[in-house]
């Protein structure tokens, strides 16, 4: 089995598309020209259901001369070789092409084929990643992966898949009908293996239609070699970073990631976000966050902080405090942890989010529309303070995005890894001011012109989310209101700059 790759977050990565009964068939020509598909078959000691898989094959309602086949097969201990070669003399005029691989580097010895060491994961993951430069190298439009024993059965499926119009989606494939076993995954540990969740089951009994966010996909399943994201793809070799185990179900997806930033000391608030990422089976790692307790004169003076010159608070006129501070750090030292593990896409999100309603759907459009308008951005805000009335810009083509104006707020953002090479190259800590204010500098929205100058480099494309997807948990006016960052004392010393 493999992971599809997760791009932007687990929980709207990949897709699950449940077959319906038919009332009607798709019309395969409503395309001009059909795209083009490599259909990529890993085979080994397979003869017992090649038959019955390539039977499938052939039943595909779809253009075959708009079809490549790619089929690896080494190691083989019966007669799995000698019946590709003789299916491809008997159809291969009736295709566009049909490759047969029998020699990859690396090959196992027949010993080993039946047994899942970290040789064969390694073996597979060279072989998938062939498959995936191959068609990336040739005319292909789309990457089909199929195992050899899984049947698709129904005659659209391939068309149904490239019309749901997604990066990566998978049919949801049925074992019997007794069986829980199915290609997806809808929630992942820490360690990025199977985790049940509430939506397996009535996912997989059809309680749950449509095409639905899940956090993993396997065996079989469908990729858009045409979108942006495809170069972040991979099966082989594995990220630099990564230090997971040699298996091929959580390779491909190590590029994304997800974080919750929470205070040691607030549990209740790490319980609230552990139940709510539970209940939309977001898998998501938390951070630790600066306490602005903990932090002093000298413990500033360690990790190089200044203060930016004149700095008071726009609307109280006061100087920093701690607590913002420690929310900066907080943030600035996640960034870091973005860098040094090369993550491409992180969604960071505050301990004390609330999501408004239709989240999924409404990330997914978010997320869709970036991929469909080839739009370049460094940070998207899920969730923010809008500082002006005025409507703000949409996004020219975009109909749940818009150019944001000054805003506050930090509770949910997704960020690139270039963005946070463009927050990093300013030297942030240097000209120390609440995060709230420095993003809108950024971005080249902020009305103060005298901080602005400190950061002449503001290249920073922000986008935002319209309706926004999340909200904070708890307002100022609520009895359980709590903010460490306004509930903490003054930064008063001159030492850290002019105040």
């Amino acid at each position: 089995m493999i992971m599809a790759a997760v791009k932007y977050i687990v929980v709207v990565g990949v897709w699950i598309l449940l077959m319906t009964i038919k009332q009607a068939s798709p019309d395969p020509f409503k395309y001009n020209r059909l795209p083009s598909v490599m259909i990529a078959l890993l085979a080994r000691d397979a003869a017992d259901f090649l038959p019955n898989s390539l039977a499938c094959l052939a039943k595909l309602n779809y253009d075959k001369r708009r079809i490549a086949l790619w089929v690896a097969t080494d190691t083989n201990t019966d007669q799995t070789l000698e019946i590709l070669l003789q299916w491809k003399e008997l159809v291969q005029a009736d295709y566009h092409q049909i490759n047969i691989i029998t020699n990859a580097n690396h090959s196992l010895s027949i010993e080993e084929s039946n047994q899942w060491t970290p040789s064969r994961y390694k073996h597979l993951l060279q072989l998938r990643q062939l498959a995936l430069e191959t068609a990336l190298n040739s005319w292909a439009d789309y990457l089909f992966f199929i195992e050899a024993d899984n049947f698709l059965i129904e005659g659209d499926v391939l068309l149904e898949l490239i019309q749901s119009n997604r990066t990566v989606v998978a049919p949801m494939l049925i074992e019997s009908k007794d069986s829980y076993y199915s290609n997806f995954w809808c929630g992942v540990d820490q360690q990025g293996y199977y985790r049940r969740t509430p939506d397996y089951l009535p996912t997989l009994t059809r309680e749950r239609k449509g095409i639905l966010p899940v956090a993993m996909i396997h065996s079989t399943f469908l990729i858009d070699l045409n979108r942006k994201s495809i170069d972040q793809f991979a099966f082989y070799p594995p990220h630099s970073s990564y230090q997971g185990p040699t298996d091929d179900l959580l390779i491909f997806a190590y590029n994304a990631k997800a974080f919750v930033i929470n205070l040691r000391r607030r549990q209740e608030r790490r319980q609230y976000m552990e139940a709510l990422v539970e209940e939309i089976c977001l898998d998501v790692e938390f951070f630790d966050a600066v306490d602005g307790r903990q932090l002093t004169e000298e413990k500033l003076t360690g990790l190089g902080v200044r203060i930016l010159p004149g700095y008071l608070d726009p609307y109280h006129r006061r100087p920093i405090k701690y607590g913002e501070i420690g929310c900066f750090l907080s943030h600035y030292q996640l960034w870091q942890k973005i860098i040094q593990f090369n993550y491409t896409s992180t969604l960071i999100l505050e301990d004390d989010v609330k999501l408004k309603a239709g989240f999924h759907q409404r990330l997914y459009q978010v997320m869709q529309e970036i991929e469909t308008l080839s739009l370049s951005w460094d940070i998207i805000y899920i969730g923010r303070k809008k500082l002006h009335s005025e409507a703000e810009i949409p996004v020219k083509g975009a109909n749940y995005l818009v150019w944001p104006d000054y805003s506050y707020w930090t509770l949910g953002y997704l960020i690139s890894a270039s963005g946070v090479q463009k927050l990093m190259a300013s030297q942030p800590l240097t000209h120390m001011m609440a995060i709230d204010e420095f993003l809108p500098i950024m971005y080249d929205r902020h009305p103060r012109e005298d901080w602005k100058k400190f950061f002449p480099v503001r290249n920073l494309i922000a986008v935002s989310a319209e309706p926004l997807l999340i909200e904070p948990a708890f307002y100022v006016a609520d009895n359980s209101y709590v903010s460490d960052t306004e509930d903490s004392s003054q930064v008063t010393s001159n030492q850290h700059g002019e105040l």
